[in-house]
């Protein structure tokens, strides 16, 4: 979040003043020692970095294709998961 912050050269008070909030919240929210209380606070914040909230939460890029298929694998009983977890594993990672 203070990253994406600085890319958009806003101070911790600029984003506060855009939210309606303090500069010591998003301090907090920065460090992680809170998070923001609601589901609207956080898509608020998310807009005002740029973001789509899947990019601030996880800190991957939204991908539209890929967001089906993680509510689908979650959807999937736990040993069906495990399953589909071993198969994605057995693939080598894009640092090797």
């Amino acid at each position: 979040m203070k990253q994406r912050r600085k890319e958009l050269q806003l101070s911790r008070e600029a984003l506060a003043e855009r939210l309606g909030l303090s500069p010591s919240t998003i301090g907090h929210w920065e460090t992680g020692t809170r998070e923001p209380e609601t589901l609207e606070r956080l898509e608020t914040l998310a807009q005002a970095l740029e973001l789509h909230p899947i990019e601030l939460i996880y800190g991957i890029p939204y991908d539209a294709e890929f967001l089906p298929l993680l509510l689908r694998l979650k959807a999937l009983p736990p040993d069906a998961r495990t399953a589909v977890k071993a198969i994605i594993n057995a693939f080598p990672t894009p640092e090797s």
